[in-house]
């Protein structure tokens, strides 16, 4: 069976619509124009996106139908070819100012697990592939590597609210820590003084794999 390439409307007498047929082709942008009372927003809102959201709220909670204004079942003989829609208009049709189509139509849930269950996440500064590996794991591809590889591991450091950054370099130190990154730049804690307003802190140490 071939997907049907249009909307076929049948029999449209919705307001101003006098028993109007007409189709309208898909995946395509099309444009209803005419006069004034002409029946443009009916056959557009009442008609087709009446009928694509019955088709839409028939796939959702009922929680999720109870947040959504729902429009009367429009006069028409039958619409073939629409798919499930939602309409965005420019007013607020909720009280909750952080709610979007998303969250009202409980679609953002169903994005949610599709990405997470499907999705790839990849690294945006050189693309690679994104997994999660256990410590144990981490360890072992370490031990993996051709012996006398030095591996470099990096984690952020956030300064202490309210403190100076002498404060959090003394707290580094007093850690063991002696290498960071310093807005990109090599900084040693032993060597340099500490009285700096860096940016970006980045605490760097090295291991050296082994066979």
């Amino acid at each position: 069976m071939s997907v049907r390439t249009t909307i076929e409307i049948a029999g449209a007498k919705q307001n101003n619509l006098k028993n109007i047929s007409v189709e309208i082709p898909r995946d395509q942008l099309t444009v209803i124009t005419g006069v004034s009372g002409s029946g443009k927003s009916s056959l557009a809102f009442d008609v087709i996106y009446g009928e694509g959201q019955r088709r839409f709220l028939d796939s959702i909670s009922t929680f999720a139908k109870s947040r959504i204004s729902q429009l009367k079942k429009a006069k028409v003989d039958y619409v073939r070819g629409l798919s499930p829609v939602i309409a965005i208009e420019q007013k607020k049709s909720n009280n909750n100012p952080r709610s979007t189509v998303g969250t009202v139509t409980d679609i953002n849930d169903y994005l949610r697990l599709l990405y997470a269950t499907a999705g790839v996440g990849r690294c945006p500064e050189c693309g690679h592939s994104l997994k999660q590996l256990s410590a144990a794991q981490i360890a072992e591809r370490i031990s993996s590597l051709p012996s006398g590889t030095v591996v470099e591991l990096r984690a952020p450091v956030y300064k202490v609210f309210g403190e100076e950054y002498s404060f959090t370099f003394q707290q580094l130190r007093e850690k063991g820590y002696k290498n960071l990154l310093v807005d990109g730049e090599p900084f040693s804690l032993a060597e340099k003084e500490n009285s700096m307003r860096p940016g970006n802190i980045t605490l760097k140490w090295s291991l050296t794999a082994s066979s």
